[in-house]
């Protein structure tokens, strides 16, 4: 049987995630309470799906510790226990460490374009499978709920802004690809939260504007600039995926630079 790769690092990052996030519960579930650990469960469940090393594993069950459990000093505790690649995606997949937070539009944008200008696959990926656990949750509850299940977002409880937020993660995760199948799930997932679904018509606030679509064919994922992730074939210097250039050539490393050929 072929080892799957999980050793007693993952038993420690879990028993580390439970311990921080153990008093938290899934927003909107007050009356019948859902541990939080179910999010991060359903994130780390997702990311295996996609045959990763370990530390791309242990991340995305860490991936909220540094912004719901302890800001920076937990960041540096994950550091420290297991090592900088995966404190380095749990960052990328981190909008705020500082309490309280910035204004939610302002925070929010701002990460945005961090995780747009990224060019590492496990940033996004990790974020991508968060998204997804979200957006499931959030179309699963409107379906059950209707528009009660925004007053749950108490950061900003406003239709109009969720549905930018969901729609613009999705955009700036769209380099993924057809290199990571559950970023297909995600577009379904927005796709259907954005048709069910209505915007607010609240003029109290600022709404968070609405994302441009990209429109991406599928001759399109064989250009390197558009979606030229490789997840098959992982730098050997440091296991940052590289991207693969169109004629199939070798591979350049975003992370070290390094460039090997494929045999």
């Amino acid at each position: 049987m072929k080892e799957i790769g999980l050793t007693e690092r993952f038993e420690r990052a879990l028993t580390m995630a439970t311990r921080l996030h153990r008093a938290q519960i899934r927003k909107g579930t007050e009356r019948t309470p859902v541990p939080y650990l179910a999010h991060l469960l359903e994130v780390t469940a997702i990311v295996l799906g996609e045959s990763v090393p370990e530390d791309v594993v242990i991340a995305a069950l860490l991936h909220d510790g540094p912004e719901d459990a302890g800001g920076l000093p937990v960041r540096d505790q994950i550091r420290e226990r297991f090592g900088d690649r995966v404190a380095e995606i749990v960052d990328g997949c981190t909008d705020a460490h500082q309490t309280p937070k910035p204004p939610w539009i302002e925070r929010k944008e701002q990460y945005l374009a961090r995780l747009g200008r990224s060019d590492d696959f496990d940033i996004l990926l990790v974020k991508c499978a968060d998204c997804l656990s979200n957006a499931r949750a959030t179309l699963r509850d409107y379906r059950l709920k209707g528009d009660e299940v925004w007053n749950r977002f108490t950061g900003m409880p406003c239709a109009s802004c969720q549905r930018s937020w969901y729609a613009s993660v999705r955009e700036a995760l769209r380099p993924l690809g057809q290199s990571a199948s559950c970023f297909a799930e995600l577009d379904q997932a927005v796709s259907a939260l954005l048709n069910e679904t209505r915007p607010s018509d609240s003029t109290d606030h600022v709404h968070m504007p609405m994302p441009e679509v990209a429109v991406v064919s599928a001759e399109d994922f064989e250009d390197p600039l558009v979606a030229g992730f490789d997840p098959r074939h992982r730098c050997p210097l440091c296991s940052h995926v590289p991207i693969a250039p169109a004629d199939g050539s070798g591979r350049d490393c975003p992370n070290c630079g390094h460039r090997w050929e494929i045999r």
